[in-house]
């Protein structure tokens, strides 16, 4: 189980969460980065790409734009209240999207998947290091996906606020098994209280 868990089932009960995350303010740039990235790697134009799967869905707007760029593609991911989520995206997206009712860290320890884009957007960086170094470990020998797009926080040790409400930790993506083939710094600005030299970004990787 993940150890963070604990926050994220509370923050998952607020009523305006889902709403919020459906609402950021920075969503439209961060989609046109990730849209630029499926793009510019070639993920868009692969014929061979018929599934896709994200760890923490959220309001699945990830998932959303990956269908509206390649429509043929399944969906399919998962977070800590799934039906919560489901009411939120409406009836238009309720039979396109299956999400699991599963924390991450207890997905790779049990489950096995073969979707042909993985991606993890915003989630990595709320999960303790041993979770994300056994889901790199997991998708690299097993899970084997085509392409992985990571967005997430580049931040140090000493950077990572592991203590507070809102946990953002900094990891090491190890993918023995696969080429970066895209590598991009969001636009979208950190906290004001975060140190320099924090930013997100956005990386594709391709298996060789």
């Amino acid at each position: 189980m993940s150890k963070f868990i604990n926050l994220w089932e509370i923050r998952h009960q607020s009523h305006s969460y889902i709403s919020w995350l459906q609402n950021w303010p920075l969503r439209n740039i961060k989609e046109q980065e990730i849209e630029a990235a499926l793009v510019a790697s070639g993920i868009v134009d692969d014929i061979d790409v018929a599934s896709v799967f994200e760890i923490g869905v959220g309001a699945c707007t990830n998932l959303m734009l990956a269908k509206r760029l390649m429509p043929k593609v399944t969906l399919a991911g998962n977070d800590l209240v799934p039906e919560k989520i489901i009411r939120h995206i409406g009836k238009e997206w309720e039979n396109k999207i299956d999400v699991m009712g599963i924390d991450t860290a207890t997905l790779f320890a049990t489950q096995t998947f073969h979707p042909d884009l993985f991606m993890t957007i915003d989630h990595a960086m709320h999960l303790d290091t041993e979770t994300v170094a056994n889901a790199m470990e997991k998708l690299d020998k097993e899970w084997k996906p085509k392409y992985i797009l990571i967005r997430e926080a580049n931040m140090t040790v000493t950077q990572s606020d592991e203590n507070s409400n809102l946990p953002r930790l900094g990891h090491v993506y190890s993918l023995p098994s696969y080429d970066m083939i895209y590598d991009a710094k969001s636009a979208c600005l950190p906290r004001k209280t975060m140190q320099d030299g924090f930013f997100y970004f956005i990386r594709v990787y391709k298996r060789r």
